[in-house]
């Protein structure tokens, strides 16, 4: 570099980072809240508040790193673009042939224009991934992490509990509720809708503030992070969906890995310990003040026990000392070496309660272990059906799927009057991102989309070391991806899974271009 350069510094912000920030505003703040009429069409409100402002911010982002260029080129600064081999083990390279997967079953579809925008069902047609794609391109460019949008973050989140507590003890202050069926009171909940796609929030928010908590070094990051997290755990019991307590499980166990490598395992049990806090708290409310409210079973039902909630904070709290007075006799870091041997025997642990807890509930006759129709709340049922769909389908459609959106179609006119008599609706998604992208998508778009998660989370996973926001977006992509396994991909929170990824590669691509221009 010259000496020009040399004055140059890299750390200050450029348009591409001011127009990144109010991206930010807008998705973190003003996305997860947004209403046009309540329930009724949150879906398409979304989808549209999303589309419109992710363009408006990839029109912004062309023209601001042309602009930026020039710039850079006159004042013999280095490009703001970041280069790296694009092969295999590049998340972009699968984003691409994700997006391209998209488009290529859009136009082998028999309804061109409805797999296109996806209007008959949840409006994930081709042009949302497209949209998707674009954003996740220049996002992963480079990210100038700043906690401006965190706090944006946690505002949100914030009304978003308060409503579903407040809803919870039969307050509905902003009139969400109004005019929903009695039949279907109990499935609407906060600024989300349907339960399921808030437990799919749920661990979004869960998972970042987990982060946050256990690798923030400022003590009022921290104390913020303890209390979302207590309040979260309250609106995870309410979501009463065991999607969210599997994708806050493996968040869970991802964090414990991480932190241990750390040095800071200490600060992932205070986690667990404020998690249980909150669930302690709504299970008193639930049967001291509430006691009429929806218990539709799962794992929120079971946990709804003030003796099991009290227990398990008892042994947490014990072995958080245990784990505190370990740290103290040690005085020093374990090695590398110990930590290695000490991660693979808990995992060997793991697996074999895992395999033991299946025998058990094999041999007890569980439900869980009885995979019919019925299986998760008929779970089961589309699920098999989709496997149907997929191995009756042409190769054509094997590789490349049947189109967007076109699940409500297949499922009307295949198995109709089958699914009326077993499941007493019909079904428009898969309830498995895997299984929806294996029928729409094909064996093309299912092995992308797979190629896009597994390379992104070893990218971060790999490069993260200090970098708060790469822990944070490590933890939101793992905790969505095991969530979705259950659950529904749709315009409100599906967005947050590629977004976040984008953000945690964009943050420690970054790094690389400080470090490769500070040279």
């Amino acid at each position: 570099m010259g000496s020009k350069k040399n004055k140059i510094d890299l750390k200050q912000s450029v348009m591409p980072d001011y127009i990144f920030t109010l991206f930010c505003v807008s998705f973190f703040g003003i996305f997860p809240i947004i209403m046009h009429n309540k329930y009724f069409d949150i879906t398409n409100t979304r989808y549209s508040f999303f589309t419109i402002s992710s363009l408006v911010f990839v029109c912004l982002c062309f023209l601001a790193y042309i602009f930026q260029d020039v710039i850079s080129e006159y004042n013999q600064m280095p490009s703001l673009f970041y280069k790296e081999k694009f092969n295999y083990k590049n998340p972009c390279f699968w984003m691409i042939l994700f997006a391209f997967s998209n488009v290529y079953s859009m136009l082998l579809s028999p309804n061109i224009l409805d797999a296109f925008t996806g209007r008959n069902g949840r409006f994930m047609g081709a042009w949302t991934y497209i949209v998707i794609a674009m954003t996740f391109l220049l996002i992963t460019n480079r990210v100038k992490y700043q906690m401006f949008p965190i706090i944006v973050f946690t505002v949100s989140c914030l009304f978003s509990y308060i409503v579903a507590i407040c809803q919870h003890m039969g307050n509905d202050f902003m009139n969400y509720k109004e005019n929903i069926a009695k039949k279907q009171y109990y499935i609407f909940v906060s600024t989300f809708g349907n339960i399921n796609i808030f437990a799919s929030f749920m661990v979004i928010s869960l998972a970042l503030f987990m982060a946050l908590y256990i690798f923030s070094k400022k003590l009022v990051v921290r104390i913020i992070s303890a209390i979302m997290i207590s309040l979260g755990a309250i609106c995870l019991m309410i979501a009463n969906s065991d999607s969210a307590f599997i994708g806050v499980t493996v968040v869970s166990l991802l964090l414990m890995y991480v932190s241990f490598n750390e040095n800071c395992f200490y600060r992932f049990v205070e986690t667990i310990i404020y998690i249980f806090t909150g669930i302690f708290i709504l299970v008193l409310l639930n049967k001291k003040v509430i006691k009429k409210y929806d218990k539709r079973g799962g794992v929120a039902q079971a946990l709804d026990r003030i003796w099991l909630v009290v227990l398990i904070l008892v042994v947490l709290l014990v072995f958080y000392l245990i784990v505190r007075l370990i740290k103290k006799k040690l005085a020093k870091d374990i090695s590398k070496e110990n930590k290695k041997k000490i991660m693979i025997s808990f995992t060997v642990f793991l697996v074999i309660c895992g395999i033991a807890g299946i025998v058990v509930c094999i041999i007890t006759d569980r439900a869980i272990t009885k995979f019919n129709y019925r299986w998760g709340t008929f779970r089961g049922y589309i699920w098999s059906k989709c496997i149907d769909l997929f191995c009756n389908g042409t190769i054509l459609q094997k590789l490349s799927g049947y189109g967007n959106e076109t699940l409500e179609m297949l499922t009307k006119s295949n198995y109709y009057d089958e699914m009326i008599a077993v499941t007493k609706k019909v079904y428009d998604n898969a309830h498995n991102e895997l299984l929806q992208y294996l029928v729409t998508l094909g064996l093309f778009g299912l092995i992308s989309y797979i190629g896009l998660f597994v390379s992104a989370v070893s990218y971060i996973f790999k490069n993260m070391k200090d970098s708060i926001i790469a822990h944070i977006s490590l933890a939101v992509v793992v905790g969505y991806f095991a969530q979705s396994l259950i659950n529904l991909n749709q315009p409100i929170t599906t967005p947050y899974f590629f977004v976040f990824m984008a953000i945690g590669i964009g943050a420690i691509r970054y790094d690389k271009w400080l470090a490769l221009h500070e040279e």
